[in-house]
């Protein structure tokens, strides 16, 4: 049974900080701009509070909530683990925009399942390994 224990601790703390890591993005548009999407595609249109992910074109990312916004510029504040401060980000410097969203049950509920599939076929697989051992 300690040995149980041993394998379960870890499963259940690899499960938490998956979850804990899990968040959804999707494209999104700015306002006004809802006319450059292809007919069909899904996206979000931002507005001030939306939390983002923005790809500059000079390859940097900045991610945080747009705090202000007109048609030529974005201001997003952060403060998160990503660190902190206010980013004021030209319209013309923004390569991609992404939505960031809170885990959806879908994820999480997947995320469980995966998870949980691969303790129970790593017992079974340490199982057979014992059973194998005590034969011999």
């Amino acid at each position: 049974m300690r040995g149980l224990r041993r394998f379960l601790g870890p499963m259940i703390v690899a499960l938490v900080v998956m979850q804990i890591g899990c968040a959804s993005t999707k494209p999104a548009v700015l306002p006004g701009e809802t006319e450059a999407v292809p007919a069909g595609e899904e996206y979000v249109v931002l507005d001030v509070g939306s939390n983002v992910r923005i790809a500059l074109k000079d390859g940097r990312t900045i991610q945080g909530k747009i705090k202000n916004m007109s048609s030529t510029a974005l201001l997003v504040g952060q403060d998160d683990d990503f660190g902190s401060g206010v980013f004021v980000i030209s319209v013309d410097e923004i390569e991609k925009l992404e939505s960031v969203g809170s885990p959806t049950l879908k994820s999480v509920l997947i995320g469980t399942v995966v998870v949980a599939a691969g303790g129970f076929l790593l017992l079974v697989a340490f199982a057979y390994a014992f059973i194998d051992m005590s034969s011999n």
